[in-house]
């Protein structure tokens, strides 16, 4: 089994980072433990406990992390690749600010699905308390019968996009009753007989298929948005993400879909989980993105790409969006 899978700390990275290590449970644990797993546990006299389980199938790798923080804090980990990967917190809240990717804060209950490379990540927890994160990276293998029945997995089919870190999913999703039952139910699933095993993985396959179906509905609005404009936003949408150069001014596109730019704003919002500004702005920054990766044009011409007339206005937006410059792209060879 690997020794590393999904996101892991980096238990001795620094002099505010020194964990003893054992491959145990501690003492008196009354956690979740899963059975068939390798374990790993971290304590921290300052910082705290941290506990992380490890099982593997054919087609799939599982981290279950449970942390027991003493006060609020930042742990440096990395994240390891995966062709597929769905983040679900099961407790707290916590914050995760990725190398290659815009920051993500995950509440209870809620996921995220990703495609990710190598990449170093840090996690933010507030306050004290048990943060507990089910993370299950899945195979090509796995993912490639699936493609054509979900929409959101396309980006997965193109070798471009596979060359760098991205969210398939645009906005953190809040699990239904369903999919959290069944991830508890994997947690706990009972390995009695030669016969577990192979149950085991339908398990983990059938809650993938509740993620992905969860995540390809829309989220549901406070106040009912008819099919109709429903429609209309939804073209906006894939225009913002689409065509990150262009400008996208919100008095012309209230005027395109006949609304006022007030009930525009509310039913985005409501429709896709984030503001329109922010929508385009973050296609506009994971397209510099890749463009900087491909090494094929210079950070002028790259603003310039993605609609920025002024390269120092660029260079600003790109560092307060991933939290490092343009120079701090690591280029392909």
């Amino acid at each position: 089994m690997k020794k590393n899978i999904g996101m892991h700390p980096v238990f001795n990275a620094g002099p505010g980072q020194q964990f003893i290590l054992s491959d145990e449970f501690p003492q008196n644990f009354q956690g979740v433990q899963l059975q068939r797993s390798a374990v790993t546990t971290g304590h921290s006299p300052v910082l705290g406990t941290v506990i992380l389980q490890r099982v593997s199938g054919r087609q799939f790798h599982m981290l279950f992390s449970t942390f027991n923080i003493k006060q609020p804090c930042r742990l440096l980990a990395e994240q390891e690749p995966g062709f597929l990967i769905s983040l679900l917190a099961l407790s707290n809240v916590a914050r995760f600010s990725f190398r290659q990717l815009n920051p993500l804060v995950l509440q209870q209950g809620q996921f995220v699905c990703m495609h990710s490379n190598p990449q170093e990540v840090v996690i933010e927890f507030e306050k004290a308390g048990i943060y507990q994160l089910l993370e299950i990276s899945w195979s090509e293998l796995a993912i490639t019968e699936l493609l054509p029945s979900f929409a959101l997995l396309r980006p997965l089919q193109e070798a471009k996009n596979l060359r760098r870190s991205f969210f398939i999913t645009a906005f953190n999703i809040t699990a239904g009753f369903r999919t959290l039952g069944m991830a508890h139910g994997i947690l706990r699933f009972p390995h009695k007989d030669a016969n577990a095993v192979y149950l085991f993985e339908h398990k983990v396959k059938e809650y993938l298929l509740q993620l992905l179906i969860a995540a390809e509905k829309l989220p549901r609005a406070a106040t009912h948005i008819n099919t109709a404009d429903l429609a209309r936003l939804q073209v906006v949408y894939e225009r913002l993400r689409q065509h990150p150069e262009q400008k996208f001014p919100i008095n012309a596109l209230a005027r395109e879909l006949n609304m006022s730019e007030k009930k525009l704003k509310k039913l985005f919002v409501q429709a896709f989980g984030m503001p329109i500004f922010e929508c385009h702005l973050e296609s506009r920054m994971k397209e510099a993105h890749r463009l900087l990766e491909e090494a094929q044009h210079n950070t002028k011409q790259i603003a310039a790409m993605v609609g920025y007339r002024l390269t120092t206005s660029f260079i600003t937006k790109f560092r307060e969006f991933f939290g490092y410059p343009p120079s701090g792209v690591r280029r392909k060879a």
